[in-house]
């Protein structure tokens, strides 16, 4: 996966929340067309990735087959939305 915060979300107006500094963590890597900051992740099978696309531009790319057991393998991705409800302030 390869995401990126939305900055014109309204998740990161909310509860003091603000646009995360990408640049800080390990996973982070410079756009060579915008220079902005994205993170890029790996999933394994097993993985459970839970991801708000309305905050996070998102992206996935699959790696090269590193045998021809991979290449024959299918990979699935499953998406559903959800709502998980937060407290009254």
């Amino acid at each position: 996966w390869i995401i990126r915060p939305n900055p014109k979300a309204a998740d990161w107006e909310v509860g003091g929340a603000t646009l995360p500094d990408l640049s800080l963590l390990p996973q982070a890597q410079r756009s060579s067309t915008t220079g902005n900051y994205r993170l890029v992740l790996s999933v394994q099978p097993g993985d459970l990735f839970i991801l708000n696309t309305r905050s996070w531009y998102h992206q996935t790319k699959l790696e090269a087959p590193a045998s021809s057991d991979e290449a024959a393998a299918v990979s699935v991705s499953l998406a559903r939305d959800f709502y998980l409800p937060t407290p009254a302030r």
